[in-house]
């Protein structure tokens, strides 16, 4: 939770036709409302249609990310949790 006694969630949820290419100017426009709002501060609900990259995840964490790796190394070893959001490196 940011620091302070309040706390906003912004989420904009679209759900485009059956078009690639829409689709993929829609996830674009995400990223960039998501870079926007991290230029000021803002930070992303996990759950949403910005596919973080490793890094992206590093700085979503920040000073957290190394016990979000040491929970990694102990809890899910074999890495069969998320394999699918880019955190770790295999």
């Amino acid at each position: 939770m940011p620091e302070g006694e309040f706390a906003f969630l912004c989420s904009l949820v679209c759900f485009p036709a059956d078009d690639p290419l829409l689709v993929d100017r829609l996830v674009e426009t995400n990223h960039a409302v998501y870079d926007r709002i991290r230029a000021v501060g803002g930070h992303l609900y996990p759950v949403s249609a910005v596919a973080l990259t490793q890094a992206g995840w590093k700085d979503h964490y920040g000073p957290l990310w190394p016990a979000v790796e040491d929970a990694k190394a102990r809890f899910d070893p074999r890495h069969l949790l998320t394999p699918g959001q880019g955190m770790f490196s295999e």
